[in-house]
């Protein structure tokens, strides 16, 4: 597993795209080390999406389970429109 950090997320909805087409889990790392797949999770998008609620999230790390999907992410990282 690829331990990921991203930052300055301010759209969601492009980061749920990614996530949801993932070969692989994207787990959500907790403070008290739980794993939680964040792919076609809609509970756990619906939470995040109402605690930043049009909010910049400064900092949302991950574990990547499949080194296949990291040409996909570090693409999106590249790509990826900055709020500011």
């Amino acid at each position: 597993m690829t331990d990921l950090t991203f930052r300055n997320v301010c759209n969601l909805d492009n980061l749920f795209k990614l996530i949801d087409n993932c070969i692989g889990p994207i787990y959500l790392q907790s403070d008290a080390s739980d794993k939680i797949d964040l792919r076609k999770n809609l509970e756990i998008k619906k939470a995040l999406a109402e605690a930043y609620d049009g909010d910049e999230i400064e900092s949302l790390s991950v574990l990547v389970a499949n080194r296949k999907d990291m040409p996909q992410i570090l693409g999106y990282l590249l790509s990826c429109k900055r709020c500011k």
